[in-house]
């Protein structure tokens, strides 16, 4: 009998026994279950066969799966375990994680109303941190969006699906069409183009679900995902300004350019920082929230199915796993988006979260004052179903003190009040008084991001354009008055903003200039050498400058900006010049034209040959070599046999005179007389120059 589909009573490698389906999206179905081994309620999220014919993905998954489980944070889901499942036949991958019963931020998001601005930097310092912490140990999430920030049942947010993000973003967005739409809603600008990611990704898509969740829209979106993906891609994010202190933190998490994001860590020191003057929040309500009595009902049907092992018992009714959590655009559990108990229950309100610097690392701005935890007392929204409520945060030194410091300064306020005539500083207040705010650090920025901070502050901008040494186009240099400063809304904050570098005049650089003295000469001006080429040139010498070009345009005054790049040419001399072939044997008179043809010279040198008088014995290089141009090729030619003098022999015997000349060379080729008389004659004559071994007539006397 092959092994049943996955479901209630169902269990999972022996250990992990299933009380209720909680729902199924495009990459896997998730279940409620018991941990048998451990005795604790656990989520088990199993993928579907399609992703589990994919070699390559089960590799990532697995070994994302077993980094992901090293993660332990208060901000991040805990994987607790991970294998392959019995689905009907087919061996399916699961994994095994902490069950959060307070649901999806999603479902917080789709049920209403708008988060005020506090209620999102809370939600917003938790995600931070739980992206601080993963981001310092390499992991990026890729997908940070509604449905992947779950609450636990104490109202404590988690991020779900570390590492299995990634493995799935790896296989989706290679064809945008394979994009989730409610990937693509919440991803970075970098993520869209196809580029490499980091964690200042996730700091982007952390901003627009703060936005999001504030005014119920998501920045950017479109109708597809391809149109989503353009818009996120053509500017900053602009941050409505009623986010308030929280604007400005969003509009630098919505930078285009990742280098000019805050990373996790800063994002948590700038929410610090934000609520400083901001109200207390109010408590959330979970709507996704499982009820402790609707839990306690499934685990008894789960153990009576388990208990009857009745093959193909009856599921949850289908209102159970139904969920508004597909809002993002995908499937409602694209991710471990837990049961929403929608139609089970009224909505929980649970406690936000206390902002407390007990939490924060050490450097982390200190507990803000105005964003203290609920108070202990507060109900839940009407009908709501009561959870477990989180052990409370031990007190730090002097917040008690702190506390009644605030009850004292708020009823000598309403004495105040009370006093005043006609209640005349309360219509001061909330109708007359101009609201003010602390003027941000706007140096460093573009002067758009720069003029779009001071307007979500109400403030105005008066630009004037300077040139600075060291400073980008664009660049705000300096601002009046400086950071700090409280300003009322509707006055004006002056911008220097940069033109780039001063300007100065390029130097002379031609055919006169050697490279060393072109280069000094760029060095003294403030200028850079940029791309470098070096081609054969006929008339400019070898490491003389033929040209010089600046990259930028220089104005009508003819000059260009300290640090800019000057293309250089440079000089390699004349092309090399090839030596003819076969040169050697010919005739002087032909060489040397041959060698003039292609511009080299000719020195010669004779020496005594057997060869004609002129012809080239040898030359100092070989047929075919490569010389400069005006190479002067040393050429030896013939200047014929040596000529030695007939010897005197006159009066010598024909036999001693034939004896002598052939020891100096002559042979005698007739004696005309006898031999033993003088020698009256020689021919040719005595003293005449003639090469050794021409023969030689004697004449003698007799």
């Amino acid at each position: 009998m092959s092994p049943r589909p996955l479901g209630r009573g169902s269990t999972v490698d022996g250990r992990y026994r299933i009380v209720a389906p909680l729902g199924s999206g495009a990459s896997a179905r998730v279940f409620l279950a018991d941990d048998l081994q451990l005795g604790r309620r656990v989520a088990v999220k199993v993928l579907h066969q399609s992703l589990a014919e994919d070699p390559a993905f089960l590799k990532r998954f697995r070994a994302e799966a077993h980094a992901a489980a090293a993660l332990n944070h208060p901000n991040v889901m805990h994987v607790y375990d991970s294998g392959d499942a019995a689905d009907g036949d087919v061996p399916v991958p699961y994994l095994v994680t902490e069950f959060l019963g307070g649901g999806s931020l999603r479902a917080v998001l789709n049920s209403g109303p708008a988060f005020s601005p506090s209620q999102a930097l809370v939600v917003g310092l938790d995600v931070a941190r739980g992206l601080e912490y993963a981001h310092e140990r390499g992991f990026v999430h890729r997908d940070i969006k509604p449905a992947n920030l779950l609450f636990g049942e104490e109202g404590r947010l988690r991020i779900a699906d570390f590492g299995l993000a990634r493995a799935l973003a790896e296989a989706s967005w290679t064809e945008p069409e394979g994009v989730l739409l409610g990937t693509a809603r919440y991803s970075a600008p970098e993520q869209a183009m196809g580029r490499d990611v980091d964690g200042r990704s996730d700091v982007y898509s952390l901003a627009l679900v703060l936005v999001e969740a504030v005014t119920g829209e998501v920045p950017f979106s479109r109708d597809t995902v391809q149109g989503t993906l353009l818009a996120r891609t053509e500017r900053d994010l602009e941050v409505p300004r009623s986010l308030g202190r929280l604007a400005p933190v969003l509009a630098r998490a919505g930078r285009l350019d990742p280098e000019m994001r805050p990373d996790a860590g800063e994002m948590v020191i700038a929410f610090f920082a934000a609520s400083e003057d901001m109200d207390r929040p109010k408590a959330i309500s979970l709507p996704g929230a499982i009820p402790v009595e609707v839990l306690e009902g499934l685990v008894e049907e789960a153990e009576r199915a388990d208990s009857s092992d009745v093959p193909g018992s009856p599921d949850v009714p289908d209102e159970v796993v139904e969920s508004r959590d597909g809002a993002d655009g995908d499937e409602a559990f694209d991710d471990i988006t837990l049961l929403a108990a929608d139609a089970l229950t009224e909505p929980v309100a649970v406690p936000v979260a206390r902002v407390s610097s007990a939490a924060s690392k050490p450097g982390v701005v200190a507990k803000p004052a105005s964003i203290p935890a609920p108070s202990p007392t507060t109900e839940p929204a009407s009908g709501a179903t009561s959870v477990p409520k989180p052990e409370p945060a031990s007190a730090e030194p002097g917040e008690s003190d702190d506390a009644e410091s605030h009850r004292l300064r708020w009823v000598l306020g309403v004495v105040v009040g009370l006093l005043l005539i006609g209640g005349g500083f309360a219509v001061w207040w909330t109708q007359i008084r101009t609201p003010n705010h602390p003027v941000p650090n706007l140096v460093g920025l573009s002067a758009d991001a720069a003029t779009s901070e001071l307007n979500l502050l109400g403030l105005k901008v008066e630009t004037s354009f300077v040139r600075k040494d060291g400073t980008d186009a664009d660049e705000v240099v300096a601002q009046r008055p400086v950071e700090g400063t409280t300003l009322d809304e509707g006055m004006t904050v002056e911008l220097d903003v940069s033109l780039g570098n001063t300007l100065v005049d390029p130097p002379l650089l031609d055919s006169s200039v050697d490279e060393t003295t072109a280069l000094a000469r760029l060095d003294a001006a403030g200028l850079v050498v940029g791309a470098r080429s070096e081609p054969f040139d006929e008339t400019v010498p070898k490491g003389f400058v033929i040209s010089a070009a600046s990259t930028v345009e220089p104005d009508a005054a003819g000059q260009i900006p300290k640090g800019t790049p000057i293309d250089l040419v440079i000089s390699a001399g004349p092309q090399p010049r090839t030596v003819p072939a076969g040169l050697v044997g010919q005739p002087i008179e032909a060489v040397t034209a041959a060698l003039a043809q292609v511009q080299l010279g000719v020195h010669v040198t004779e020496e005594f040959s057997e060869e004609p008088v002129g012809t080239v014995l040898s030359m100092n290089t070989q047929d075919n070599a490569e010389l400069p141009r005006d190479t002067v090729v040393e050429v030896t030619t013939s200047k014929g046999p040596e000529l030695f003098p007939i010897p005197n022999v006159i009066g010598q015997t024909g036999s001693q005179a034939t004896e002598s000349l052939k020891q100096n060379g002559f042979p005698v080729a007739q004696v005309v007389g006898s031999p033993a008389n003088k020698v009256v004659g020689v021919s040719p004559t005595v003293g005449e120059m003639r090469p050794k071994g021409t023969a030689v007539t004697l004449l003698t006397n007799g």
